[in-house]
């Protein structure tokens, strides 16, 4: 949950939905 919700507020803004649900975890990671 955590991790979905830092790429949510930082990755939501500067890329799509696509991108934070794929990317954004994998970058986090």
């Amino acid at each position: 949950a955590a991790l979905g919700h830092k790429a949510h507020q930082l990755n939501r803004n500067d890329f799509p939905p696509n991108f934070v649900f794929g990317s954004g975890t994998s970058a986090y990671q």
